[in-house]
């Protein structure tokens, strides 16, 4: 990834995080601003935990027993491109649970001190 993508996506995503804030404070307030961080945060942590999904579906034992199949059958490459592609998704779900969590915290703060 470039370094102007290093800056750039982060930056959007806090830029979106205040105008999201922005707009849940004038519809609701402290209050609207931890409902948004709830959302976003329930959002991030939600797809985080189904990322690595095969067949999708209701989480059960043979769901998870197809999807252990599937994966011992993968070659070298698919396993490493699989990986990859789950790394990948890791820097944008921290800053969207960091981003959930901070409007969260001012939320609830500004709803209980001020």
């Amino acid at each position: 990834m470039p370094l102007h993508d290093t800056f750039w996506f982060p930056a959007l995503a806090a830029v979106g995080g205040v105008i999201i804030a922005a707009v849940a404070s004038y519809l609701g307030g402290f209050l609207g601003i931890a409902i948004a961080g709830l959302i976003i945060t329930f959002a991030a942590v939600r797809y985080d935990l189904e990322k690595s999904d095969i067949g999708g579906g209701f989480p059960s034992a043979t769901l998870y027993a197809r999807q252990m199949a599937v994966r011992e059958q993968m070659t070298p490459d698919e396993r490493n491109a699989y990986r990859a592609g789950l790394h990948a998704l890791w820097r944008p779900l921290v800053i969207g649970k960091t981003i959930g969590i901070g409007l969260i915290i001012v939320g609830i703060g500004g709803l209980l001190f001020l």
